[in-house]
């Protein structure tokens, strides 16, 4: 992301930016670092070459997604002025069309029988709403490289998640994988930059503006 902004939207990449994005990936990748360890992949393999392969599958896969999350998010920093509710309405309804698409031509679709899996399946898209709707109003709001530094903290916790909802172990390189990324990939720029510094103390006081301006109105 941040180099699609600079390259197309001439926005500023420092070279601390670029230090504190190495950094944060460097986090995630220790706390994925299990999922490399010979004998952790959850698909079956029944020999060396065969995990290796499903490994190298895995990761183009992962790689992919990130390149096209990264030309969907640089779409929207372009589209700033068109309201998120838009944005939304259009992301929401193209998903809905590729994957009636995918149902028909590549893989049948499949409603699980199982209602507690069926509910959990519905509500899982209240958040993925709530933060779709976050990102967008992000990336409208701020500089691309600077926004997309927040996205490291997606693995962070997924596995903290699993650790409390699931039981699943952790690792020490783990932990200290999580505590890189929350460090470099988000305190650390956050707090580097003087105008979101501002803006974050200016917050509490604007919202209580904002609620009093909005009870005026009333």
């Amino acid at each position: 992301m941040g180099i699609l902004g600079h390259v197309f939207l001439a926005e500023r990449l420092t070279a601390q930016r670029v230090f504190f994005a190495v950094a944060g990936f460097a986090g995630v990748v220790l706390v994925l670092s299990t999922g490399f360890l010979p004998g952790h992949n959850t698909l079956p393999a029944h020999s060396a070459a065969a995990e290796s392969a499903t490994k190298a599958i895995d990761f183009f896969i992962a790689f992919l997604s990130g390149v096209l999350s990264a030309v969907a998010y640089f779409s929207v920093r372009k589209m700033k002025n068109v309201p998120g509710n838009t944005i939304i309405l259009s992301l929401s309804l193209s998903g809905i069309l590729l994957a009636l698409l995918a149902g028909i031509f590549i893989t049948p679709l499949h409603i699980p029988s199982d209602p507690t899996v069926l509910a959990l399946l519905c509500l899982s898209g209240i958040p993925a709403i709530f933060a779709q709707y976050l990102m967008t109003w992000a990336f409208q709001a701020a500089e691309a490289g600077f926004v997309s530094l927040g996205q490291f903290t997606g693995p962070v916790f997924a596995a903290l998640l699993g650790f409390v909802a699931f039981g699943e172990s952790l690792s020490a390189l783990q932990w200290l994988g999580a505590a890189v990324t929350i460090c470099f990939g988000v305190m650390m720029p956050l707090f580097s930059e003087q105008n979101v510094q501002q803006k974050i103390y200016s917050l509490p006081q604007g919202f209580v503006s904002a609620v009093k301006e909005r009870l005026r109105t009333k």
